[in-house]
């Protein structure tokens, strides 16, 4: 067999980053546009698509775009989307990697944002707010939502997990440790909260989150680190993974074999799984 183009978006009359990013679940697809924006300033979007079925051609939705944010940047950095078990309806969840600050305005940590599918609208709604980590110095720059998953659980509870590649700790002045930051949608209003009260992190020079994964029931968590980024084979890197452990409320590391590139692999730059054991 062979592969057929059934789709091509609308050509762009400059570089806005489409496809980037992209998510593709059922008959919805999404691609990520985080340079669209004029000058050095980007809010960026997200391109949905539909199509009606299986080998049906997707068309485009209008553009997905976040007015809550003023100081946003770089919206669609990463997409993730799965389908709700129950309803079929598409849950995605976007990283926005440079949004400036809620109390340092002037300082770029990043964030992440949650939509759900109205088909009878077919509208992206916003749930929740502007999902953000810790904002001290060291984690200025950190490019939060350079990473993103979203998972369900199996008692239904959507699960969110952001890396933060680039944030550092600022009192030992130890560099790119990288973050992992997790949350869970807690009630029908829309509120989260974070899984844990301390993100997950790295050691020096890791970039902990460059690649982030939940399993499909969100109780394992695969993070990549890289060693460098963008990845440019400079470091051997590595990938760990974590279960969710319901009784301490924590993320426990798992052992795993071969979680370590070779000298200068940039291994866990990228990753994915592909089962939810």
């Amino acid at each position: 067999g062979t592969w057929q183009v059934t789709t091509t978006t609308a050509p762009r009359e400059e570089d806005t980053g489409l496809g980037s990013s992209l998510a593709f679940r059922g008959n919805y697809l999404v691609a990520g546009e985080p340079l669209v924006g004029a000058n050095f300033i980007k809010p960026g979007q997200v391109q949905p698509l539909v199509r009606e079925g299986p080998g049906q051609p997707f068309r485009d939705m209008p553009p997905l775009v976040d007015a809550t944010e003023e100081s946003l940047e770089r919206f669609g950095s990463a997409v993730d989307m799965i389908l709700d078990a129950s309803t079929g309806v598409p849950s995605l969840v976007v990283g926005a990697s440079r949004t400036k600050g809620l109390v340092s305005i002037n300082d770029r940590f990043g964030a992440g944002f949650y939509y759900e599918y109205d088909a009878m609208n077919a509208v992206w709604n916003a749930v929740g707010g502007t999902l953000r980590g810790d904002e001290d110095l060291g984690e200025a720059g950190g490019e939060l939502g350079q990473a993103v998953s979203v998972a369900q659980t199996n008692a239904g509870v959507k699960r969110i997990a952001l890396g933060s590649p680039s944030s550092s700790i600022f009192e030992t002045k130890t560099l790119d440790v990288g973050r992992v930051y997790t949350y869970e949608l807690v009630d029908v209003n829309g509120n989260w909260t974070r899984l844990t009260a301390d993100p997950i992190v790295g050691p020096e020079f890791s970039f902990l989150g460059a690649a982030v994964d939940l399993s499909s029931d969100g109780m394992t968590l695969a993070v990549g680190a890289p060693g460098s980024l963008p990845a440019d084979l400079t470091a051997a890197g590595f990938v760990s993974v974590y279960t969710w452990n319901d009784e301490s409320s924590r993320w426990d590391a798992a052992s795993i074999t071969g979680g370590t590139g070779l000298d200068t692999e940039s291994f866990g730059s990228a990753l994915q799984w592909i089962d939810s054991d």
